[in-house]
């Protein structure tokens, strides 16, 4: 068995967000493994296709206020079981 075991290739998903009807614009930001967060997107309400989802680690997109890194307003990890 390849050491993917049993998993070829990238996965995908989208990842959204929408802030709603004030508009405001944030910063959403990704880490792998919980290393250094890099930025992601930047928008009031976007939809982005994410297709290098790799087995094993795991991806945190967080949405901050635009400037204003220190203070959460939401996050979710995406993670690819192995087969």
């Amino acid at each position: 068995m390849p050491a993917s075991f049993g998993v070829h290739g990238p996965g995908e998903t989208t990842i959204s967000w929408d802030t709603g009807g004030d508009g405001a614009i944030v910063d959403v930001y990704l880490t792998v493994d919980g290393k250094d967060e890099k930025l992601f997107g930047k928008h009031s309400k976007n939809s982005i296709k994410v297709d290098w989802i790799g087995a094993g680690p795991v991806y945190e997109f967080t949405m901050y206020p635009t400037g204003e890194h220190t203070k959460a307003l939401g996050s979710v990890k995406v993670t690819r079981k192995r087969k």
